[in-house]
């Protein structure tokens, strides 16, 4: 929409009718505006009109980084470290079985939504398919070196 006061005004009152007639309420201050191509003062000013604060862009919708240019590796950090965490977490407690079903589970899990939606770049890949590796190979105890294949 336009950066104007009176259009946003008009979805405010939009969304207050919403919640007359639904029930559910809107939490502006969870929300945030973000402007584009407008000046920090006027972004700022709109903000305070809704009640929320000012985004920038990339950010954070749904678990999904959104953005208007290519996304990075680092945009996708948060996926990438849930994943490490799951899989380094537990695979120190199981045996090899347990670690490819782990493994398998996180895989399919996590990264689906991401996938379904954005193509991941390439280091993203490696870095999951790293974790996963990683997972797999290494002893039982954290500081063990990874196993070899042969």
């Amino acid at each position: 929409m336009k950066a104007s006061e009176n259009e946003l005004l008009s979805l405010k009152a939009n969304l207050e009718d919403f919640t007359q007639s639904t029930g559910l309420k809107i939490n502006f201050h969870k929300s945030c505006l973000v402007p584009l191509n407008t000046a920090p003062e006027k972004a700022i000013d709109l903000a305070n009109v809704l009640g929320c604060q000012v985004g920038s862009l990339p950010f954070t919708y749904l678990g999904l980084p959104l953005g208007i240019t290519k996304l990075r590796i680092v945009d996708f950090a948060p996926l990438i470290n849930k994943m490490e965490r799951r899989l380094t977490a537990t695979s120190t407690f199981l045996a090899f079985s347990g670690k490819v079903e782990l493994t398998k589970a996180v895989l399919s899990a996590l990264p689906t939504y991401t996938v379904c939606t954005l193509k991941l770049p390439l280091g993203v890949v490696n870095n999951l398919d790293r974790a996963r590796g990683d997972c797999l190979w290494r002893g039982s105890g954290v500081n063990d070196k990874k196993k070899k294949l042969w």
